[in-house]
């Protein structure tokens, strides 16, 4: 049973980080590095490893800040592990690896099941600054 476990946790390692064979951490997150436009909101992804909502700059900027980070190919979020399903040019779109949610009146709500795929295009400062 043991080897059973070590077997799948190493299997499941492989696929979750498939994403990333022949690139490596520094690669990805040089690809990742811009401005990018959710459904909701627009984000500055920083070569600091700070993840800003925007606006950036203005009378009104946006607070809101994430860490991110790749690791053995997998994109970091506020220390939640994401695999990455596509990433090009003009496209990011990562995977949730569990539930995601949020604790409201001592129950945990979740927001987005394991799985759900989160998706960026990439934009311009100047659009994301006024989106």
């Amino acid at each position: 049973m043991r080897k059973w476990i070590l077997l799948s946790t190493a299997l499941a390692s492989f696929i979750m980080g498939g994403y990333a064979l022949g690139e490596s951490d520094a690669q990805i997150k040089a690809k990742i590095l811009g401005y990018w436009l959710s459904p909701r909101h627009a984000y500055l992804i920083q070569a600091n490893g700070l993840m800003r909502m925007c606006p950036t700059t203005g009378p009104n900027p946006a607070t809101t800040a994430n860490r991110w980070d790749v690791r053995n190919g997998m994109f970091y979020q506020d220390d939640d592990a994401y695999r990455i399903v596509k990433l090009t040019k003009t496209e990011f779109d990562y995977a949730s690896t569990k539930d995601i949610g949020v604790w409201a009146n001592g129950k945990y709500i979740v927001t987005a099941p394991a799985g759900t795929v989160f998706r960026l295009s990439r934009t311009t400062r100047a659009i994301a600054e006024e989106y």
